[in-house]
C-alpha cells in the first residue's frame, strides 16, 4: 500500500503539472497576441474593418498601423508574467516533491501562500471599487476622443483603435453618439460639404453603417448608424455575458492553489518527521562500527559502546 507521503507527493505533482499546463497556454496565447500581427487581426476582425474602408473608397494612408498586439499591450504583458510565474511555481513545485527538498518545497509554499493573497485581495478591491474603475476607465476613454481621435482617415493608433471599435461592436462614442459634439475632439475636423454647402458632423463616420454616408453623419438615426449605444456599454455587456467562464476558471485556479498549499504543508511535515526520526551523528557512528558490534548495540547499546574496540582504548588511557 502507498504511504501517506508517498499519496501526497504524487498528487503535488499532478496538480504542479495542471498548474505548469495552464502557464503554458497563458503564456503561448499572450505571446500569439502580442507578438503575430496576422493572427491577432484575423481573430479580431480587423480586416473586415479594412474592407469597410476600402469598399467605401476611403483612403486610410496606414491603415495596418493599428497593432491588435500594442492596443492590448498591456494585457498581454500582464498574462505573460502570469504565464510564466505559473510555470516556474508548477516546475518547482515538482522538483522539490520529486527530490524531496524541503527548502524547496517551503520557498514555493511561501510563494504560492503570497499569490493567493495578491488575488483575493485584487478581487476584493475591484469588488469594492467597481464604481470608481468605471469612472476611471470613461474618463480615460474620453481623453482618448477629446486629445488624439482625428476621424474615419486618421492613421493613429488611437483614432485607428477606435474606429476599429465602433465598427466592430457597432456602437458610437463612449456613452452615446453625442459624445464627439460634447467632448469636441481637437484633431477632428466636423466640416463636411454637400451640395457646395459646409455643414458640421454630428457623428464620425466610423459611427455609419455605410462608411462615406454623408447623410448619415449630418442626421444620424438608428437605420444609417449605431446610435442606439455607446462602446463602454457594449464592452461592458460583454465582460458581463462571460464572467460566468471568467469565474469558474478563477475558482479553478483559486482551488488548486490551495489544494497545493496544503499539500506542501503535508509533504513538509512529513518529512520533518522522518528527520526527526533519524539521527545523523547516530546513524554515522553505527555504519562505522563492526557487523557484530553494530547487532549488539541494538540489542544493548550501552554495551555496544563499551565493547567498540576504538571507545575501549580511548578508555584505557
Amino acid at each position: 500500500m502507498w504511504s501517506k507521503e508517498r499519496c501526497s507527493r504524487i498528487s503535488f505533482i499532478v496538480f504542479n503539472l495542471f498548474l505548469s499546463s495552464f502557464g503554458v497556454v497563458l503564456l503561448t496565447g499572450s505571446c500569439i497576441v502580442r507578438y503575430d500581427q496576422n493572427m491577432a487581426d484575423s481573430y479580431l476582425g480587423y480586416s473586415s474593418f479594412q474592407k469597410a474602408l476600402e469598399s467605401a473608397n476611403i483612403n486610410v494612408h496606414t491603415p495596418n498601423s493599428l497593432n491588435i498586439g500594442e492596443t492590448l499591450d498591456a494585457v498581454c504583458i500582464v498574462f505573460i508574467v502570469i504565464g510564466v510565474l505559473f510555470i516556474l511555481l508548477g516546475m518547482m513545485g515538482i522538483i522539490g516533491a520529486f527530490v524531496r527538498l524541503k527548502s524547496l518545497l517551503i520557498t514555493y509554499a511561501v510563494v504560492l501562500l503570497v499569490l493567493v493573497v495578491l488575488e483575493l485581495t485584487c478581487v476584493v478591491l475591484v469588488t469594492s471599487l467597481r464604481g470608481k474603475l468605471e469612472g476611471w476607465i470613461k474618463d480615460g476613454l474620453k481623453d482618448s476622443i477629446r486629445n488624439n481621435y482625428s476621424g474615419i482617415t486618421g492613421n493613429d493608433t488611437d483614432t485607428l483603435r477606435w474606429n476599429f471599435i465602433m465598427h466592430s461592436f457597432q456602437c458610437c462614442g463612449v456613452d452615446r453618439y453625442t459624445d464627439f459634439r460634447a467632448l469636441r475632439p481637437l484633431r477632428w475636423s466636423t466640416d463636411v460639404e454637400v451640395d457646395s454647402i459646409v455643414t458640421g458632423k454630428q457623428i464620425p463616420y466610423a459611427c455609419c453603417k455605410v462608411k462615406n454616408d454623408n447623410e448619415c453623419v449630418l442626421n444620424p438615426n438608428i437605420k444609417t448608424a449605431f446610435i442606439e449605444t455607446g462602446c463602454y456599454q457594449v464592452m461592458r455587456n460583454w465582460v458581463t455575458k462571460n464572467t460566468g467562464v471568467m469565474i469558474v476558471v478563477g475558482d479553478i485556479i483559486l482551488v488548486t492553489e490551495i489544494v497545493l498549499l496544503v499539500l506542501a504543508f503535508i509533504i513538509c511535515c512529513t518529512l520533518r518527521n522522518k528527520d526527526k526520526e533519524t539521527d545523523p551523528v547516530e546513524t554515522y557512528q553505527l555504519q562505522q562500527m563492526h557487523p557484530e558490534s553494530r547487532n549488539q548495540e541494538l540489542l544493548n547499546p550501552s554495551d555496544a559502546f563499551m565493547n567498540n574496540p576504538y571507545n575501549r582504548n580511548r578508555g584505557r588511557r
